[in-house]
Order: C-alpha cells, then sequence, then structure tokens
C-alpha cells in the first residue's frame, strides 16, 4: 500500500496466517478499499475462502475446472463495513457454496443416474487431484455414516472449502463417497476403509486404484517399457506422457501424487538412483537397486 496502488491484486494473500492475524488483516484491506481518500480504486483477489471473497469484493466470479472456466458470477451489493454474522451475509455464502459445489460435485438425480456416470467418469482418463492418501483416510474417519452437508463438513474439519471439494473429489474417483447434490455420504467400500487395519485399507485402496483408467495406463506403458526393457518406465518418460496426456496440468505435482497413491497402496515402486518407475513386487525390497521406495 505504500506505493499507493490504483488496483491492489492478492493471490491467497492470508491463507498462510493463523486465524487472527488473517482476520484482522482482511478487516484492515476492507477498510483501505472502502476509504476513498487511500486513492485504492479496484482489488482483484484470488482466495479458496468463501466467507473471504464475501467480505472482501463487490463481485465474485466462481471458477470451475477441467476445461477451466467460469461457472458463476455473483454481485454482492452488501455495504461496508460487513458483518460476517448478519443474515444477508450468511445467504450471500450459502449463494456460493451453492454454485461452486454443483461445479465440483454437479447434481446426481436418481441413484441408477449416479452410478452410471460415476462409471462413466472412472472410465476416462482423468488427472488426480493433489491430494495425500493420509488426507483421503482423514475424510472417511471423518464422515458420520449419515449422508453430511458438504458446507458443514468443511466447518467441522477446518479446512477451506475449495480444498476441501478437492479431498472429496479423490474420494468419489476411487467410490470411497457419493455426493448428491450438496451432500457427502460413504459408500460400501468407504465403510470398509474405516477400519484400523493398515494393512486391510491398503488392500481396499489398492483395489479402487486399480480402477482408475489412469493406473491402467501407466501399468500399460510399465508392462510395455521402452528401449527394449519392459517393465520399467523412465520417470522423465512418465512426467512427458502425462504433459501430453494433460496439457492443462502441471505434470510434476501430478506424477508426484501418482507415484504417491501407488507407493502407498503397493502397486508401483520407484528407484530415484535409476530414475524408473516400476511394478511393485514384495521380492524388491531389501535389493540394493531399489533406493528410495516411501
Amino acid at each position: 500500500m505504500i506505493t499507493g496502488p490504483e488496483i491492489l491484486c492478492m493471490d491467497e494473500p492470508f491463507s498462510a496466517l493463523d486465524v487472527l492475524t488473517g482476520e484482522t488483516l482482511r478487516n484492515e484491506i476492507g477498510r483501505l478499499y472502502a476509504d476513498p481518500s487511500t486513492g485504492l480504486h479496484g482489488m482483484a483477489i484470488v482466495t479458496h475462502n468463501i466467507a473471504e471473497a464475501v467480505f472482501l469484493t463487490r463481485r465474485i466470479v466462481v471458477l470451475a475446472a477441467h476445461p477451466g472456466r467460469v461457472q458463476g458470477i455473483v454481485h454482492n451489493d452488501l455495504p461496508y463495513p460487513r458483518n460476517p454474522e448478519s443474515e444477508p451475509f450468511r445467504r450471500m455464502v450459502e449463494q456460493i457454496h451453492s454454485i461452486l459445489t454443483k461445479a465440483m460435485m454437479p447434481d446426481q438425480v436418481t441413484e441408477a443416474a449416479a452410478t452410471a456416470e460415476q462409471e462413466s467418469h472412472r472410465r476416462l482418463l482423468t488427472p488426480l487431484p493433489p491430494i495425500g492418501i493420509t488426507e483421503l483416510i482423514g475424510l472417511i474417519r471423518f464422515l458420520h455414516d449419515e449422508r453430511e452437508d458438504s458446507f458443514e463438513l468443511t466447518k467441522r474439519i477446518g479446512r477451506e472449502f475449495g480444498a476441501m471439494l478437492s479431498v472429496i473429489h479423490a474420494a468419489e474417483m476411487l467410490d470411497l463417497v457419493r455426493t448428491p447434490g450438496d451432500f457427502v455420504e460413504l459408500t460400501a467400500k468407504g465403510r470398509e476403509l474405516r477400519q484400523d487395519n493398515v494393512q486391510a485399507q491398503k488392500i481396499i485402496l489398492k483395489q479402487q486404484i486399480l480402477t482408475l483408467p489412469l493406473f491402467q495406463q501407466i501399468i500399460e506403458w510399465i508392462d510395455i517399457g521402452e528401449d527394449g526393457q519392459s517393465g520399467t518406465l523412465s520417470i522423465n518418460t512418465l512426467q512427458e506422457r502425462l504433459a501430453t496426456l494433460f496439457p492443462n496440468e502441471k505434470p510434476k505435482p501430478l506424477m508426484r501424487t501418482i507415484l504417491q497413491w501407488g507407493r502407498y497402496a503397493e502397486i508401483l515402486t520407484q528407484d530415484n538412483r535409476l530414475g524408473i518407475v516400476r511394478r511393485y513386487e514384495k521380492s524388491y525390497f531389501g535389493k540394493p537397486s531399489i533406493t528410495s521406495v516411501r
């Protein structure tokens, strides 16, 4: 602000702060924006926090992914200073929540239609959300047996809504949850995963991960191999092929997620010394050639 900008551009400016500091700075930015003497004529902010967007901005553009697009535009005419506890503020948050939920978890009209849509989705080569296995298992353990509102679930867990939807989306890809409308509910596989036996969890996750077309494709690449060596695939080649398959994705984070899921579920092993990926085999463990299996 010391340079006297006419437009203030911010990308997740408060996400790395503690709750109290974030709230203090949001209030300060809101005060400066509403004060005509500052010379600040406009502000653009990227955020996953719905309440933050409603608190600060006059026009909210909700984005959806795959492909990237504008899902909806909401004009926010609430007067400054805005009270997050007021009924108009809450209604605005619910409106944005509804648009964002439909963007990431479309309505499923009937059980039969939901199953058909899910199976169709699972047959497509789709990238994995950048979600760790521990986050998936944590979500499953946190869910109640009855269906839950996704927004209330997000508040109960204490995560940002956009980040929470990514975890839910990853769980839905593995048929661990269903998302009828704005709700989240466990599937039979999801309930099985809640047991304490880690090895049993790995078996369930392996079964579900192997249903994903992306993993089936990677295993096919490994079996065919390259340079006359079937059964292995170089990490560089894997990254290049992922970049070709998903030109709108960042290949390195996607590859990290694939390898993390594959290692945990005992589907893939990674040899950093040789720079290769291969199928998991128990006999590999203990051999000097495998230097990094996590």
